[in-house]
């Protein structure tokens, strides 16, 4: 018996020093349990505020944590509001989540209509117009990149202008398109996106499920990316400008060998080993004369500091001893962009209009005949109701696109190809008298050419909507529609 009260006593005293213990730490061990419209949510989050301590309920919304007395208990969970409850010392909080309706009532765009995100059962994400505004994108494909699951999007360069590669449902062919179909205000689109303002975009549905192609029939087989422009606001009259400038510079430039010597004499024991060790180049690839007397030379040169680039041999020719850096020569060590928007809008409940219009200009990364990039559009969208039974819409966008690639009309077609082929640092790019060397002539002389197919693009769409209002029938009783797209070279 005194064994059994000393073991009664010793737990009672362990007990209490534990108690004494967690009320001096400040922490106390809290459950309950999470409703939401009468019944318990399993996999609510329950997170101790400013911390990462948390847990999420079981599967009758129960849930047990470790928290400090005074400590706050936030609650959420997807689709429902987040609240929080202070502990105050309390050992058992429930809480209950209440539905966000600003969440579920959202308006979403589906296909020809238009649904409550709580009732459409597809699959689909939406992008609001304000959130691609604070990207700060130049184009419409790039504001895709990592705002929608499951889409992915690929540039396949980093040229401005360029269309990255939107892939929704995977790729079905090997030679078709696996491209989404475009739809703006409800005309399907066949032009680039690129050429649609980010300003003018309201919002930006993606479905992507095969409930598209229910829709779209085989167009909409990869998926539909359905783009909404904006509306004015009734009864107010508003000029809107923004504007951003951009800093840019190269992220990545390949490190070259640019001591001329130094990168000689590794040409010629490449070339000589590759023969065996039974022949000496007699060129540089294709432009720059090579010999074992002008290596010599060079080394001479290098050695006694003569810094001279270029010297004359006695039939006037030019001879270079160069350590030029092509990279750093051609590329701009930073490059400037500018985008500015302005909008017109206006709305009397008859009468409404929505004028906008934008320039963005890029000035290019090279230093000579330099890649740069225009933009231009004009969206001119209103509606005018003519009777009571007869309402007017109109949706006009024009966009010019004008952009230089530095297309090189020698061999390889590409600056960069060039600078690979025949950029050696042996040889500077421009003479004393300021004409290109023959290296500079391949590397710089090059053609303006403009990239894209559609430099020019005009689309729009029109609707006659001829309606009947009496005490009897109310509602929309013919609708003429259709769109366009003109594209110019």
């Amino acid at each position: 018996m005194n064994s059994k009260l000393r073991f009664l006593l010793i737990s009672l005293f362990i007990f209490f020093v534990a108690a004494l213990q967690a009320s001096a730490d400040g922490d106390i061990r809290v459950s309950g349990v999470v409703m939401s419209e009468g019944e318990p949510l399993p996999g609510a989050s329950v997170l101790v505020k400013g911390t990462h301590n948390g847990t999420v309920t079981d599967v009758d919304g129960k849930y047990t944590l470790t928290v400090p007395a005074d400590g706050t208990l936030v609650f959420s969970f997807i689709g429902l509001k987040t609240t929080e409850q202070k502990v105050n010392g309390r050992t058992v909080v429930n809480a209950e989540l209440l539905p966000d309706s600003e969440q579920l009532d959202e308006v979403m765009v589906v296909a020809y209509a238009t649904a409550k995100k709580y009732s459409f059962t597809g699959a689909a994400s939406t992008v609001k117009g304000s959130e691609i505004a604070k990207m700060q994108v130049a184009n419409v494909s790039r504001a895709l990149e990592g705002t929608v699951s499951g889409l992915q999007a690929s540039a396949p360069s980093g040229q401005p202008g360029t269309d990255a590669e939107i892939r929704i449902r995977g790729i079905g062919s090997i030679n078709a398109s696996s491209a989404p179909l475009y739809v703006v205000d409800g005309v399907p689109f066949d032009g680039s996106i690129n050429s649609i303002n980010p300003e003018d975009i309201a919002s930006l549905t993606v479905l992507k499920d095969a409930a598209s192609a229910a829709i779209y029939g085989a167009r909409g087989t990869f998926g539909v990316v359905l783009i909404t422009t904006k509306e004015p606001t009734k009864d107010k009259t508003s000029i809107t400008y923004s504007g951003n400038f951009a800093m840019q510079k190269p992220v990545t430039v390949p490190d070259f060998v640019t001591d001329g010597y130094e990168y000689a004499s590794h040409f010629y024991e490449a070339y000589h080993a590759w023969n065996n060790y039974s022949a000496d180049p007699k060129n540089i690839n294709k432009t720059q004369e090579f010999s074992l007397g002008w290596l010599e030379d060079f080394k001479r040169r290098k050695e006694q500091g003569i810094t001279d680039e270029v010297t004359v041999d006695a039939t006037g020719k030019y001879v270079y001893y160069g350590n030029e850096d092509y990279y750093d020569a051609l590329y701009k060590k930073t490059t400037f962009a500018q985008d500015h928007n302005l909008s017109v809008t206006g709305n009397n409940g008859k009468l409404n209009y929505y004028v906008s219009g934008r320039f963005y200009g890029y000035d290019g990364l090279f230093r000579y005949n330099t890649d740069n990039y225009k933009m231009m559009n004009l969206r001119a969208k209103g509606s005018v109701q003519v009777f009571d039974w007869l309402k007017i819409e109109n949706n006009m966008d024009f966009s010019n696109m004008d952009y230089h690639n530095p297309i090189n009309v020698g061999e390889g077609g590409s600056i960069w190809r060039n600078i690979s082929d025949e950029g050696h640092p042996t040889s500077p790019i421009f003479n004393p008298d300021g004409s290109l060397t023959p290296r500079g002539e391949d590397v710089i002389r090059q053609t303006p050419f403009k990239r894209f197919g559609r430099p020019e693009e005009l689309c729009g769409t029109i609707h006659y909507l001829i309606s009947e209002a009496s005490a009897f029938v109310t509602g929309t009783v013919a609708v003429v529609d259709g769109g366009f797209n003109a594209f110019a070279m």
